[in-house]
Parts: structure tokens; sequence; C-alpha cells
């Protein structure tokens, strides 16, 4: 058997060094949908595929950080992070492990989104920095 949940945000962001002006310097959101897929071969004891509460401990805690939030790259300009931080309540502050920055090419922003799996540690309720693989 094979569910699906289907979760919606909306999140803000910058892409520095993005080939246009408007995406590279002013703040803009998006709207997000990612689909968690769950294939079980049996029932569980309460006759269930997966008991969707449990969804509230993990996935929909990282989603619903993202909800509504600034996400700020930890490369970032550090005066531009520390605005954001000062003036939003919500704000994800992601950023890499495997090398230094680089220049954002076109495809980068459509990476990011496509990744699926990544670690995370949140600070409290509003605040989460994540890490990419």
């Amino acid at each position: 058997m094979l569910i699906r949940k289907l979760f919606k945000f909306e999140s803000a962001h910058i892409v520095r060094d993005c080939s246009t002006r408007r995406c590279s310097r002013s703040l803009h959101g998006h709207s997000y949908k990612i689909e968690l897929l769950l294939e079980a071969h049996a029932l569980d004891q309460g006759q269930m595929v997966y008991d969707f509460g449990l969804l509230k401990q993990g996935p929909r805690e990282l989603i619903d950080a993202f909800d509504h939030a600034v996400t700020l790259w930890a490369n970032d300009d550090p005066d531009y992070i520390a605005a954001c931080q000062r003036h939003s309540e919500r704000w994800v502050l992601v950023f890499r492990t495997d090398r230094p920055r680089a220049a954002v090419d076109a495809n980068a922003e459509w990476r990011s989104r496509r990744s699926t799996a990544f670690s995370h540690r949140a600070r409290n309720r509003d605040r989460l920095c994540a890490v990419l693989p």
C-alpha cells in the first residue's frame, strides 16, 4: 500500500549571485509543496499504514519551521542576516557542510529545492538551522 501526505508552505529568500538583479537584490517568496510517500507491505497493530499523528514529531515540525519564514543562507552578508533576524520572528538559517561558498549558478535554487533529506536542529519553535547535504 502506498499513501501520501502533501504539505504546503510559503517562504521568502534572496538568491545571491543570481543571473537576474530582481532575484539577487530583492527579498521574494514562493509557494512550496512537499509530498511524502509512505509505503507498507503490511498494516501495523492499529491497522494503519502509518499514524499521521507521528508526522507532527518530525517532518511537519521541520516544514512548519519554513512556513512564513525568511530563509537565510549562512554565507550571506552578516549585516543582512542580522537585519532579517532582528525584524522577523520567523527565520531559518541554512548552511552547507560539504564545501565553501561558491558562485551560485542558474540551477542552484532548483538543486536546493530538490534536496529531500537534510538534518536539522531546532533552536526554538520559530528558528531552525538546517544542514543541506
